[in-house]
C-alpha cells in the first residue's frame, strides 16, 4: 500500500483538513475565576459556583457542639482530684501508691549475685554475696551469699578468670550449699615423665550466679 491508498482510507473520516471558520486561533481560550464566576475568553456566557460552595467556618461553639459527650471526662467522677497521681518505688517488686490502691509487681531478675574479685579476695564491685580467700596463695575462695538471696542450691554459677594466663584454671570446688560455694584457681603445668600437675594461684576472677 502506497501514500495515495492510505490517504484514499483516511480522507473524510470527520475530522477537520481545513480551517472553516477564517480564523485558525479563536478555539485557543483562557479559564477564568473571579470570586465564584467562571468564564472563558472570547464568550459572554459565565458560570455562578456559588452554589456549590460548602461554609466550612466553625466558630467555638459549634466545635464544642461537635466534640461534646464523646467519651472523655468533663468532670471529676470520684470525689477525688488527685488520687489518680500515683508514686512508683522499688522493693522485692513494684509499688504503686496512694494507700488503698497498692499492688507489687514481681520483677523478674534472673541474675542474684555478681562481682569482682582481686587475688586477695577483696572486691572491686560486688552485689548479692560477700567473698573471702581462705589463705595466700591458697587460691581458694569462699563466696557466701546475702540472706534471703538463695532458696535451695541449684542455682548456676558462671566463673571467669582476668588475666591468668591460658594454664590457669577456675572451678567450684566440692557440692555447693544454699548459702555458699566455694572457688578453686589452679595454674597447670607440666611435669616430669612428663606428668601434668597444678598448684593453687591466687587471680583476679569474676562470677556471675543466676537462679530462675
Amino acid at each position: 500500500m502506497d501514500e495515495a491508498a492510505v490517504d484514499a482510507f483516511v480522507a473524510n473520516n470527520g475530522y477537520l483538513t481545513a480551517e472553516v471558520d477564517g480564523d485558525a486561533s479563536n478555539e485557543i481560550q483562557d479559564l477564568d475565576l473571579n470570586t465564584n464566576t467562571l468564564s472563558l475568553s472570547g464568550d459572554p456566557t459565565t458560570v455562578d459556583l456559588s452554589p456549590y460552595l460548602d461554609d466550612t467556618t466553625l466558630d467555638e461553639a459549634a466545635v464544642d457542639a461537635f466534640v461534646a459527650n464523646n467519651g472523655y471526662l468533663t468532670a471529676e467522677v470520684d470525689g477525688d482530684a488527685s488520687n489518680e497521681i500515683q508514686n512508683i518505688s522499688a522493693g522485692t517488686g513494684i509499688t504503686v501508691t496512694p494507700s488503698g490502691q497498692d499492688f507489687t509487681v514481681a520483677v523478674t531478675n534472673s541474675v542474684i549475685a555478681m562481682g569482682k574479685i582481686n587475688l586477695d579476695g577483696t572486691s572491686t564491685n560486688i552485689t548479692g554475696a560477700t567473698v573471702i580467700r581462705n589463705g595466700v596463695g591458697s587460691g581458694n575462695y569462699t563466696v557466701t551469699f546475702n540472706v534471703g538471696v538463695t532458696t535451695d542450691a541449684n542455682y548456676i554459677v558462671q566463673l571467669t578468670l582476668l588475666g591468668a594466663g591460658p594454664e590457669a584454671t577456675i572451678e567450684i570446688l566440692n557440692v555447693p550449699a544454699t548459702g555458699s560455694f566455694d572457688v578453686q584457681i589452679s595454674q597447670l603445668s607440666v611435669g616430669a615423665g612428663p606428668s601434668l600437675t597444678s598448684s593453687p594461684l591466687d587471680a583476679q576472677w569474676y562470677f556471675t550466679v543466676t537462679d530462675f
